[in-house]
C-alpha cells in the first residue's frame, strides 16, 4: 500500500488511493460534494450561502475521514 499524509489547516490525515475502502469513500463523499454544491447555486448569496457553503466541505471531510476528525 502506497499511504501518504494529506496536512490541511495544519491537520494531518491518511489517505491511501491503494485501498479500496478509502477510495470508496472518496467516491462518495466527492459525489455528495457535487450534489450540494448544485443546490447550494439556487440559493441567493448572502450569509446563509457562505454559512452553508462551508458547512458543505465540513461534510466533505466528514464524509471522507469520519466526523469529527
Amino acid at each position: 500500500m502506497s499511504q501518504n499524509v494529506w496536512i490541511y489547516n495544519d491537520c494531518k490525515y491518511d489517505v491511501d488511493f491503494e485501498d479500496a475502502d478509502f477510495v470508496e469513500r472518496y467516491w462518495d463523499a466527492v459525489d455528495n460534494l457535487g450534489k450540494t454544491e448544485k443546490n447550494l447555486m439556487n440559493q441567493e448569496p448572502g450569509r446563509d450561502f457562505i454559512r452553508n457553503y462551508c458547512k458543505m466541505f465540513y461534510q466533505f471531510f466528514d464524509d471522507l475521514f469520519g466526523a469529527g476528525e
